[in-house]
C-alpha cells in the first residue's frame, strides 16, 4: 500500500480510492486470469482475489467504505459508477468463454451469474472486515464456489 495521502475534500478522496479499486480489483484480477487458460481456475481466482485477505485488510475496508459512501449518488460519480460493472465483466468473461468451450453448462445467463457472484463478493467481503464470527474468508470462498458450481454445472477447483 502507498504512503498515506491527505485530501482536500471527500470527492478527491473518493476519486483516488476509485483508481486504487481499479488497480486491486480489476487490473490485478485481469492479470491473474491471464495466468490460466482454464475458465474454472479463472473463475475461482477471480473470486479469491476480490475478497479481503482477512478482517484486517485495511485497503479493502477503505476502498469499500469510499465506494459505499459514493454509492448513494452514482448518477453524480461516474468514476465510481462503473466499478461494479467492470468487475462483473471479470466474472462474465470466463463464464462466457467456458460455456463456448463446453467447459461450463450455464444454468442462467453468464451476466446474471456474474452479477450474483460480484454481489456475494461485496457483501461477504463486508461481513469479513466487519468481523462476523460466522463468516471467514474460507467460508465466503466455499459459499461462492458452491453457488458457482450450481450455476455452471461443473465442479470447480478448491483454491482456498
Amino acid at each position: 500500500m502507498t504512503a498515506p495521502c491527505y485530501f482536500k475534500d471527500m470527492a478527491q478522496r473518493l476519486s483516488e480510492l476509485a483508481l486504487r479499486s481499479d488497480v486491486r480489483f480489476y487490473d490485478e484480477r485481469l492479470r491473474l486470469q491471464s495466468e490460466s487458460n482454464d475458465p474454472r481456475e479463472q473463475l475461482v481466482m477471480t473470486m479469491a482475489a476480490g475478497l479481503p485477505t482477512g478482517a484486517d485488510d485495511a485497503e479493502w475496508r477503505a476502498i469499500s467504505r469510499a465506494v459505499l459512501s459514493a454509492g448513494f449518488e452514482l448518477d453524480q460519480r461516474t468514476d465510481v459508477q462503473g466499478i461494479y460493472h467492470r468487475q462483473v465483466d471479470l466474472y462474465t468473461d470466463p463464464l462466457t468463454a467456458g460455456a463456448a468451450r463446453s467447459v461450463f453448462r450455464l444454468q442462467y445467463p453468464a451476466r446474471d451469474i456474474a452479477m450474483t457472484l460480484m454481489s456475494m463478493e461485496d457483501y461477504f467481503g463486508y461481513r469479513i472486515v466487519a468481523r462476523d464470527p460466522e463468516l471467514s474468508r474460507a467460508t465466503a470462498l466455499r459459499l461462492m464456489r458452491q453457488y458457482a458450481e450450481l450455476a455452471t454445472g461443473v465442479s470447480l477447483p478448491d483454491k482456498s
